[in-house]
């Protein structure tokens, strides 16, 4: 007990808060492993994407392709990403 339930002195220190009223501890429910690769998702989604319309505007065809490429892999990758996330996480 923080205080005397009969005359409600003190009697611990230690400070005791209640979800209503204390300083709320945030935790972090994603692991860096998973945050780190959905960092290189985005990044492989948005090269890709990048790549394509810089293709596109030239009319380099097989640089289309490959950008389309990155950005499925990136895009496959994030679908893959987020369900470990949500198994192993939340």
């Amino acid at each position: 007990a923080v205080v005397c339930p009969k005359c409600g002195f003190p009697i611990s220190k230690r400070e005791v808060h209640t979800i209503e009223e204390g300083p709320v501890r945030t935790i972090q429910e994603t692991s860096k492993k998973y945050k780190l690769q959905l960092i290189a998702c985005y990044a492989l989604l948005f090269l890709g994407g990048i790549l394509t319309l810089m293709a596109l505007v030239r009319g380099n065809d097989p640089l289309a392709i490959m950008g389309i490429v990155i950005a499925s892999i990136g895009l496959i990758s994030l679908v893959v990403t987020r369900f470990q996330i949500w198994w192993n996480h939340k």
